[in-house]
């Protein structure tokens, strides 16, 4: 049904293993310097020509318990007409203030926006058009911005956002952005699915 592939940066190695125990069949897409959107369409151009979804995840996520098995039944519930965002935080997000509460009790929040892809879902007939598309984008802008080009497409094509609430990945607080985007420690999920003792964070 979902093959899985992540984006990985030598620097985090380290953590292939423990994903690979994680998420069985796990592929790797090593970034070669050339850019996020050099690795992330490898990535992307990875999925199994037999399967109906590709999920890509970055390499400083933390996946849930039974990752795989969760995403597979948000999925048999939800079908193909969503791209999957397993991750979402609330920081920043004053569009969606209204929406949270809504969400947590759905158990999903619906937005035209991809936000933040540490690993996303996309059905793979989408695929090849996808990276045509974000291919075509060449302001050097974008070449460290895999989100955006595929924020871009989906709008193009209106495609709606599905995230899972509480979110099945958290984020490696002692990492920080190998772009230039500072710590992770700012960049947490809104509720993380395995922190049953905390608070939403909204």
């Amino acid at each position: 049904m979902i093959s899985y592939c992540v984006m990985m940066h030598p620097k985090r190695q380290k953590y292939l293993s423990y994903l690979q125990g994680k998420i069985p069949n796990l592929k790797l897409s090593i970034d070669c310097g050339r850019g996020v959107w050099d690795t992330a369409r490898r990535a992307w151009l990875s999925y199994d020509k037999d399967k109906e979804y590709h999920c890509v995840v970055q390499d400083d996520i933390i996946p849930c318990e039974g990752f795989t098995d969760k995403v597979e039944e948000l999925i048999r519930e939800h079908g193909d007409q969503y791209v999957y965002c397993l991750f979402i935080r609330n920081k920043g997000q004053k569009s969606l203030e209204d929406k949270w509460k809504k969400g947590f009790e759905d158990g999903y929040l619906l937005w035209w926006k991809l936000n933040w892809a540490l690993a996303v879902v996309i059905p793979t007939k989408h695929i090849e058009d996808m990276v045509a598309y974000c291919d075509k984008m060449t302001d050097k802008k974008y070449i460290n911005r895999d989100d955006e080009r595929m924020k871009h497409y989906f709008k193009s094509i209106e495609k709606t956002m599905l995230y899972p609430l509480p979110c099945l990945v958290q984020h490696r607080e002692e990492e920080d952005s190998l772009i230039g985007l500072g710590h992770n420690r700012g960049r947490r999920a809104v509720k993380f699915i395995d922190d049953e003792n905390t608070k939403n964070n909204t």
